[in-house]
């Protein structure tokens, strides 16, 4: 009797994405470079980048106000390609920048500026008068109280309605107590502030007084350090450490502003582990991020402020960059990978990644469609991943190192870390040349005896001048070139590889240029 195995066809008609576990589908492809989603099922190449801006010296941050990019280039700060000179910033790094109404605001410089008027504003601000100075305090309880001093426009940096610290003024040797008050007037050539009338009635009780003295006296908005800084509700919102900051609304220069009013400022502590690593504007809530918990911070005034905790994987610290909004819902890299948040639990959309790698510093951004997210691997590497959100596959591109993505007008702009460009996720007249690769899985049938594969045809669909290449590796052999084919013009061909007797095969496929 005579065993006879009837030949076995197999056909792959979709290109699934990455795929880097042990066991995976039918085309799934277990490494690649510069391949996309946008001709799935087909396998095709990324599009072509372009160059924005190649005039910067050291860029490493930069946001989207009213479609034009705000770019901070080492010290300097550029809006709509031009140097802001006023925006003086330190060295220090990393930056963070948030838009508020017309504001950009710059943390840790606690510097704004206005891109309608181009005026530059300190977020904070402080006089304090010299040890020559006079100044004077007049108190009137029933009407007014006033402070004097006869520097040149001492009180210039600051506002009508100003939250401020005063302190000290001395009556007698004895220093006066520290007020917190608000400004409520500014006279024109900015050497006289007005405050409430009882504002000093403590120490100079409450008859009408005129307090003079020599210097010492030191007025203060102040405004927190912050880490992570963000807009929701016409406030900006900050976080450090375990404290959270809102700005008075609609106003980013007010941090200290109690008036028990809804337009108030905020602050409060949570309890919870570790430093906070990120923040933002969910529609329904307000995300801030620890490693091992998210706090959602609920309502729509001080008064009704709720905070309500989760434990789960958040925000790896690092990787604040990371978070991007795409239809209502939340993208971020944990400590696990990259997680989707759509106000319930957050779920790992990456573990297609496999565990050989463990990726941290993520950086990300987006055009609507997809999640773009440049993240170094525990070699030390750079990889640009890239999640379709409409086809849910991920794909490698390459090793682009981006400091910073941004959303402008419909494209997407990135930071590039490597030649400090600017540049963009799709080049519209850009010629590029693109060399790209995939490795298939495995072809194993898991039988025990070794199997004759006797052929395997691939349909390509090849623009004019493009290139391609297609090996076998054998059980544990080295690659091995099957097929090659050059484009002189464009043309559909089909390939047929044939594999010698082995266990399973492996199947790589190289290429220069555009093929389907």
């Amino acid at each position: 009797i005579i065993n006879r195995i009837s030949p076995v066809q197999k056909t792959v008609v979709e290109f699934k994405g990455l795929n880097r576990n042990s066991t995976i589908e039918d085309g799934e492809m277990r490494e690649m470079h510069n391949l996309s989603s946008d001709e799935y099922p087909c396998l095709y190449q990324r599009q072509r980048r372009g160059m924005h801006d190649a005039t910067h010296i050291d860029p490493h941050t930069m946001i989207t106000k009213k479609d034009k990019l705000a770019i901070i280039d080492g010290t300097d700060f550029y809006y709509d390609g031009s140097l802001i000179s006023e925006v003086v910033l330190s060295e220090a790094k990393p930056k963070r920048m948030a838009a508020i109404n017309n504001w950009i605001a710059i943390f840790p410089d606690k510097v704004c500026y206005n891109i309608s008027t181009g005026d530059v504003k300190g977020i904070a601000a402080s006089y304090e008068a010299g040890d020559t100075i006079p100044v004077t305090i007049y108190n009137d309880t029933l009407t007014v109280c006033t402070i004097t001093a006869t520097d040149t426009a001492p009180f210039a940096d600051f506002a009508v309605g100003d939250a401020v610290r005063i302190s000290g003024a001395k009556n007698g040797e004895s220093d006066m107590k520290t007020i917190e008050t608000v400004i409520k007037a500014i006279n024109n050539d900015s050497t006289v502030i007005t405050i409430p009338a009882d504002s000093f009635t403590e120490i100079l009780g409450t008859a009408a007084t005129t307090l003079n003295q020599t210097g010492g006296l030191k007025v203060e908005r102040l405004a927190p350090d912050l880490d992570h800084i963000m807009e929701s509700n016409n406030r900006l919102w900050g976080c450090k450490g375990s404290y959270i900051y809102a700005s008075k609304q609609g106003d980013p220069f007010n941090w200290n502003y109690f008036q028990a009013l809804a337009g108030d400022s905020y602050a409060v502590s949570v309890g919870s582990d570790g430093d906070f690593t990120g923040c933002c504007a969910y529609s329904a809530h307000l995300l801030f991020f620890k490693e091992g918990c998210i706090h959602k911070l609920y309502g729509n005034k001080p008064s009704n402020y709720q905070i309500v905790d989760a434990n789960c994987h958040g925000l790896e610290a690092g990787s604040d960059k990371s978070v991007a909004i795409i239809n209502d819902t939340v993208f971020y890299k944990s400590a696990v990978g990259v997680m989707a948040y759509a106000g319930g639990s957050p779920e790992l959309i990456s573990s297609q990644f496999g565990t050989k790698d463990k990726y941290t510093n993520a950086v990300a951004g987006h055009d609507n469609d997809k999640y773009y997210v440049s993240m170094m691997n525990s070699e030390g590497k750079w990889d640009l991943f890239v999640f379709d959100l409409a086809k849910v596959l991920w794909h490698r591109e390459d090793d682009t190192h981006a400091l910073q993505f941004s959303l402008s007008a419909g494209k997407l702009y990135y930071i590039d870390a490597d030649t400090n460009k600017i540049m963009t996720i799709k080049g519209i007249e850009e010629v590029e040349e693109i060399e790209w690769s995939c490795e298939l899985g495995e072809f194993d049938e898991y039988i025990e005896q070794k199997k004759i594969y006797s052929r395997i045809m691939m349909r390509l669909d090849m623009d004019l001048g493009s290139e391609i290449k297609i090996s076998v590796k054998t059980d544990d052999n080295e690659w091995e070139m099957k097929a090659s084919m050059y484009a002189e013009t464009r043309r559909a061909i089909q390939i047929p590889v044939i594999p010698e007797r082995c266990n399973k095969f492996r199947l790589k496929i190289e290429g220069k240029g555009y093929c389907r």
